[in-house]
């Protein structure tokens, strides 16, 4: 009987280990699923809360009463810092040479966007006949963490302006998809 009982013990220890290893495991995989999400998580709130630099035509005059240009404006959750800009070559050959000073010296320097805030170089009269063809804008910040590239078409025969940036058709696919939703 002891014998018997001796026996039993045994089994119920061997279930018992058993049963605290898979529980072990799970319990590993469970952390290491915590931890992936985690991860996302702060990826997601980093990639949300960030600055944004967008850079877009002014035509309206509103803000340059005597001069088109370029607005740069940063559209982020944080404070845009250390942006540095470069535009084509043809473009600055192309503009008269008080405006290009203005170009070059944004081109030379670093500045700073607050959250909303925006800062606009003119780059000829409004109502003024002019061909700049392409202009690419390439604007970096945040020492070289974030990249973002617009191109504008100021050609002649352009009868309005063409804009793309990596942004602008993020947020077009964006509304297709609401768009799609909405409507099933």
């Amino acid at each position: 009987m002891e014998n018997l009982s001796s026996w039993i013990l045994v089994i119920i220890t061997f279930v018992y280990a058993v049963t605290t290893i898979v529980i072990c495991v799970a319990n590993l995989k469970s952390a290491n699923a915590t931890k992936k999400q985690t991860k996302e998580q702060i990826r997601q709130f980093n990639e949300t809360n960030r600055p944004v630099v967008d850079v877009t035509l002014d035509t309206t005059s509103d803000s340059m009463p005597t001069a088109l240009g370029f607005i740069f404006h940063n559209t982020g959750q944080k404070y845009a810092r250390d942006i540095r800009v470069s535009v084509n070559g043809e473009f600055l050959e192309k503009i008269e040479i008080n405006y290009a000073v203005h170009f070059r010296k944004l081109i030379n320097s670093k500045f700073n966007l607050g959250i909303g805030q925006t800062h606009t170089i003119p780059f000829c009269e409004p109502g003024e006949q002019y061909d700049m063809g392409i202009v690419e804008i390439d604007v970096t910040y945040h020492n070289d963490e974030y990249s973002e590239k617009f191109t504008f078409d100021l050609g002649l025969d352009n009868t309005r302006f063409a804009v793309t940036s990596d942004l602008s058709k993020i947020s077009t696919h964006l509304k297709k998809i609401a768009d799609t939703t909405i409507s099933k």
